[in-house]
């Protein structure tokens, strides 16, 4: 079975200490559950990595990942990480294509596949974010735009690495706007994503991979989303920066 994903982004928030604080309410949380068949991924700053992994125990099903990484191994780039780096401060996971990335940073396709590339080398996961802003939407060309991203982002592993790979569909029309899509909708395009993959794969890898769902989730809601056919856990926001708020999902999944 595969374990339900909860991989929690805090983004440009939290500082060390009530990093800590969170990461601690979470680990006493896990320890009241044991529960095997789930996997909590927690995202804090780059700067809080060492110290929050030094609070991570093997008995719980806490793993820890970064919001970014650089596509070169080493170099001239002030500012930046590499994947060397994240995995001396026990880095697992690493967000890639996040939308406010795409958005923001303009990252584009050929620098996310080297991205990939470089976490996979490091023998880290990227969970790779795709997803569609409303204007696709609306004009009904959102398959075609996801396929995209995930031919140029992904699609140059083999088929080894591929498997690697957790994606995580975002509709960048939901991310922190609390529109959420329906039921319906997200059946779809997970089962889009998988058409995708066997296109350029095989049946059996597009069964066996990882596809989150990420946009306003919340306790409300989690439970619907994990009990889409399809859906293996949920790339939580806004809904994960407070312990009560975050707790409370964690809950509603069990």
């Amino acid at each position: 079975m595969k374990p339900t994903i909860i991989a929690a982004n805090w983004k440009m928030n939290k500082t060390l200490q009530e990093s800590k604080a969170l990461t601690l309410e979470i680990m006493t949380w896990l320890r009241t559950q044991q529960r095997e068949d789930l996997r909590v991924i927690l995202f804090p700053s780059f700067i809080h990595l060492t110290t929050i992994h030094s609070l991570l125990t093997v008995e719980l099903p806490l793993a820890l990942g970064a919001q970014n990484c650089h596509e070169k191994l080493s170099g001239a780039f002030t500012g930046e990480v590499s994947s060397a780096m994240l995995v001396s401060a026990g880095v697992s996971y690493v967000l890639v294509g996040h939308s406010e990335r795409r958005l923001l940073y303009h990252e584009d396709h050929p620098l996310l596949a080297s991205k990939v590339a470089m976490i996979l080398e490091a023998s880290m996961q990227p969970i790779f974010c795709c997803g569609e802003c409303w204007q696709e939407r609306a004009s009904n060309v959102q398959d075609a735009y996801i396929e995209t991203q995930l031919v140029e982002g992904l699609f140059h592993l083999s088929a080894a690495q591929i498997q690697q790979v957790i994606i995580a569909y975002e509709p960048v029309w939901a991310i922190g706007t609390g529109k959420t899509p329906d039921a319906k909708v997200i059946t779809e395009m997970q089962k889009s994503i998988r058409t995708v993959i066997v296109k350029h794969y095989n049946t059996g890898i597009a069964e066996g991979m990882k596809v989150l769902y990420g946009g306003s989730c919340n306790a409300k809601n989690v439970k619907e989303f994990i009990s889409i056919d399809g859906v293996d856990g949920v790339l939580v926001g806004n809904a994960s920066l407070q312990a009560t708020d975050f707790l409370q999902l964690l809950e509603a999944i069990c």
